[in-house]
């Protein structure tokens, strides 16, 4: 009985030193060959990856480019980009911020308005486009997610234009139009939408050397990477229609005249129609034309009567245009007392949905403030201030009738 237990305790310590070395192989092996964490096994399947970074919003996306070289790469993938843009198509009407474009500095200096919860406007900034022999770059047009921009020269040489998309800073530089027809260029406009539209398209309408009052049209095709002369014969047009601020909506592009009739090109036929104009009288000063919720806006000041504005609106070409909303500006004396007896200085910058109800406001711009105006209820409420910038006159405004851009968030390639 004695010998028997020195030979169990050797059995023991035999044991625990052959434990003892399978828990070191087992922790050296863990450390060579490491198993992955639950965050790891998440950013290496494709697919789950995908549902979540599909749940995030554009900008957030852009700063998870810097995670790694291959969310950088899956990110900026062509596949996830219409993926993400399908979940969440950009609407003009209801964007993330404003680009304003100053008017008292360099032409092509803006500053942008932020419409999150708490609004904020940014110090003066330029497009991130080499602009090299030139006084700067300018936002024509803003379209879903995408900007359309253009050179301003130094002297009579002819623009560039861009295509830029503010959430990624990527922009791509055009061919010139196509048409040798053109002695000069009155107008570029837009044409996006990532649903129905998924490759921008350009429409170009200039005069042609015959007369000045003869036009012709170019199409660009963004999925062709080319312009093309449009099929149709030189037109004539009313004398005060804006070609330099066409609107898309409706898979067309809309001229407006005051005059006459106005027209829209129907991109996907390829014809130019007439449509009528905004019941806008010659005691109403020119307006804000721009897409509206569903349809058309158009915004006309009193010149008379200052500080009154009427909003019309077309939501088919068959009804046409009707009242949608009149607007009185006494109300922004309760906010802005200063106000008093400066009717006048009121400018409607544009028409978005703001907040998470998603309220149909008017943004307005008064010296030093910027304002949102609901065209349902009539209420003002102030964004922001706005800090006077080197160059700045004081109690003017820092804004003009054509400055404002919205900006909805997008992934979209240019």
């Amino acid at each position: 009985m004695a010998s028997s237990i020195p030979k169990k305790s050797t059995d023991l310590s035999d044991t625990f030193q052959q434990d003892s070395r399978n828990r070191q192989r087992s922790y050296f092996s863990s450390l060579a060959n490491p198993s992955p964490s639950p965050a790891e096994k998440v950013t290496d399947s494709d697919n789950m990856l995908t549902e979540i970074l599909l749940h995030l919003p554009a900008s957030a996306l852009v700063k998870l480019k810097s995670v790694s070289r291959r969310w950088n790469f899956f990110i900026s993938s062509l596949q996830f980009s219409l993926l993400h843009t399908s979940l969440h198509p950009p609407r003009t009407i209801s964007p993330s911020g404003i680009f304003l474009r100053r008017i008292f500095s360099h032409s092509s200096s803006y500053q942008f308005l932020s419409l999150s919860s708490s609004p904020s406007l940014s110090a003066p900034f330029s497009l991130p486009i080499p602009s090299p022999n030139c006084n700067g770059i300018k936002i024509l047009q803003s379209c879903n997610g995408l900007f359309l921009c253009c050179t301003i020269p130094q002297s009579m040489a002819p623009r560039d234009y861009f295509i830029y998309n503010p959430t990624t800073s990527r922009f791509k530089k055009l061919p010139c139009p196509l048409s040798s027809e053109f002695s000069s260029i009155l107008g570029v406009c837009l044409a996006f939408h990532p649903i129905k539209l998924p490759h921008y398209i350009l429409v170009c309408v200039g005069t042609t050397a015959s007369s000045a009052y003869s036009y012709r049209i170019d199409v660009f095709f963004s999925d062709a990477g080319r312009w093309k002369e449009w099929g149709g014969n030189d037109f004539h047009a009313p004398y005060d229609i804006g070609f330099s601020n066409g609107v898309f909506w409706n898979g067309s592009v809309h001229w407006v005249s005051l005059r006459e009739d106005s027209l829209y090109f129907d991109i996907v036929h390829e014809r130019l129609v007439k449509m009528p104009s905004p019941p806008v009288s010659r005691k109403w000063a020119g307006g804000n034309f721009c897409e509206g919720d569903g349809g058309l806006f158009y915004v006309a000041k009193e010149q008379e009567l200052r500080g009154y504005y009427k909003v019309n609106m077309m939501e088919s070409y068959d009804v046409g245009w009707f009242l949608k909303y009149n607007v009185d500006v006494d109300g922004v004396v309760a906010i802005c007392p200063e106000m008093i007896g400066r009717r006048d200085e009121c400018l409607v910058l544009c028409i978005v949905r703001l907040g998470e109800k998603e309220r149909l406001v008017m943004v307005v711009h008064v010296p030093g403030k910027i304002l949102a105006h609901d065209l349902e209820d009539g209420s003002f409420e102030k964004l922001c201030d706005v800090v006077l910038q080197k160059g700045d006159a004081r109690a003017k405004l820092q804004f003009g009738w054509f400055d404002a851009f919205p900006c909805a968030e997008s992934l979209i390639s240019v």
